[in-house]
């Protein structure tokens, strides 16, 4: 829905009614603003004002929420603030040193495990970069500067972006010492039937179709296994199967997190997955994507993944 405006929009403004969207409320607004709770209150009741009186929240006990104006120009708001920070990095980057903030997007289960792991050693080589870790299992808007950069698992499809190859991820079935104890060693494909399986869902993000190839293995002229457990998460899915729950898909680098897995059916050869390296084409020339590429291509030369 458009917005009506009688003069050019407040950046002032418009930048604390970001936050208080973003926090969800004046005083933590505020708080990280530093400034006051009535303050943050003004500066938004002068851009509603300004834009003929439109009401930008509702007001409840629990805080603010979005109006319908309110998330459009929200929506704007976010779009213009990334885009600002993506530029004000590259203003930042002198001639022969990487600085600036880089946002990195990453999927859940890779960036608290793999990726953070490895950020202590990369802001000691560049301490002039501060990084943003934007984490979710569904796919970030590059060409709306909702991050710099993303490692994901499909190629992108939207003009303006540049793809690199970055690792490919091998799924295999484990389970935890305590549960090979108590259910025994699955020898075959067949055997998976006799046995307790975690699988992702029970809806599944497109990244991760091939997730639940165990529900097939070995009965590819049967209809598929019916699982006892379903988990929506990589890490919910980690810690069941370390906790002795049942046989899980996990990636070979995830799987690692926890000594006491071990690879069933070591003979079968799960899915490949081919991750990506991608930015915006306006980014291209960037010394802190180049140096972070070059940084996660030297650690994953030393990942099993």
């Amino acid at each position: 829905m458009p917005i009506k405006s009688s003069n050019t929009l407040d950046w002032n403004r418009l930048k604390i009614f970001h936050m208080v969207a973003e926090a969800g409320s004046f005083t933590e607004a505020g708080r990280r603003l530093r400034l006051s709770q009535s303050a943050v209150s003004r500066q938004v009741s002068a851009l509603e004002k300004s834009l003929s009186n439109v009401q930008l929240f509702h007001r409840h006990a629990r805080g603010l929420a979005l109006t319908e104006h309110g998330q459009a120009l929200f929506e704007t708001a976010q779009e213009l603030v990334s885009k600002l920070s993506a530029t004000q990095g590259l203003l930042m980057e002198q001639k022969d040193k990487a600085a600036g903030t880089l946002r990195i997007a990453a999927t859940i289960g890779m960036g608290t495990t793999w990726l953070s792991s490895r950020i202590g050693l990369f802001c000691q080589r560049y301490p002039e970069i501060n990084l943003e870790l934007r984490l979710s299992d569904y796919p970030v808007d590059l060409t709306r500067a909702e991050a710099d950069v993303a490692i994901q698992m499909t190629a992108p499809n939207q003009p303006g972006l540049v793809q690199r190859p970055f690792a490919t991820i091998n799924l295999a079935p484990y389970a935890s010492e305590e549960y090979i104890r108590n259910y025994g060693m699955p020898q075959h494909p067949k055997d998976l039937d006799k046995h307790i399986l975690i699988v992702y869902g029970p809806t599944t993000p497109a990244l991760f179709n091939d997730a639940n190839w165990l529900l097939s293995l070995g009965r590819e002229d049967e209809g598929v296994r019916h699982p006892r457990v379903y988990i929506n998460s990589n890490l919910g899915m980690l810690n069941a199967c370390a906790g002795g729950a049942g046989i899980a898909s996990l990636p070979n680098y995830l799987a690692a997190e926890r000594p006491n897995l071990i690879c069933v059916l070591s003979g079968i050869e799960g899915p490949k997955i081919p991750t990506y390296y991608v930015y915006p084409e306006a980014l291209r020339n960037s010394k802190r994507i180049h140096v972070l590429r070059e940084f996660l291509l030297e650690q994953a030369s030393l990942t099993e993944f």
